[in-house]
C-alpha cells in the first residue's frame, strides 16, 4: 500500500506561511499578519467560508508594510494541522 499523504495540506502542492493570528474563547480566528517569502504583510481585511470539514478559508485583503497597495489572497487554516497555507 503506498500512503498518498499524512496531512490534509501535503498532498496538493499547497505552500504553508507563517501567519500571525488571534484566537478567542469562542472559536473565532482572525488572521492578521502573514508572511510572503520576505515581505510582511498586513491583513486590511477578510471574509470566512467553512469550506471543508476541519478546513477554514480565509479571502484576505493584504497590503506589505512597505506600501497601501492592497490585493487579495487566498488563506486556508488547517484545524486538525494547525497549518496556515496559501491556497
Amino acid at each position: 500500500m503506498r500512503v498518498v499523504s499524512f496531512t490534509s495540506f501535503d498532498y496538493n502542492g499547497a505552500k504553508s506561511v507563517p501567519v500571525i493570528a488571534s484566537f478567542d474563547n469562542e472559536g473565532h480566528i482572525a488572521p492578521l499578519y502573514v508572511r510572503l517569502g520576505e515581505a510582511s504583510c498586513k491583513v486590511k481585511s477578510y471574509w470566512v467560508k467553512y469550506a471543508y470539514h476541519n478546513i477554514i478559508e480565509f479571502n484576505c485583503m493584504i497590503c506589505d508594510n512597505d506600501s497601501d497597495k492592497v490585493k487579495p489572497l487566498l488563506l486556508q487554516y488547517h484545524q486538525v494541522e494547525c497549518v496556515w497555507v496559501v491556497a
